[in-house]
């Protein structure tokens, strides 16, 4: 059995999260729909988008 494609998989999904929760987190996108287009489309691309997002301001406690 070839176990490449296991590996692309979990590289995409690994790839995914990453984006939308160190990234789309802290974006007005935020990490749903950041998940949704990375997921979607790619992951690269989904990047994009969220990055294209702008910044949260930061909360003052």
């Amino acid at each position: 059995m070839n176990f490449d494609y296991f590996i692309w998989v979990a590289l995409y999904f690994g790839l995914t999260y990453f984006i939308a929760k160190f990234i789309g987190t802290y974006r007005q996108i935020g990490y749903s729909k950041s998940i949704y287009w990375s997921i979607l489309l790619t992951p690269i691309i989904g990047l994009i988008v969220t990055l294209s997002s702008k910044k949260l301001r930061k909360r003052s406690v």
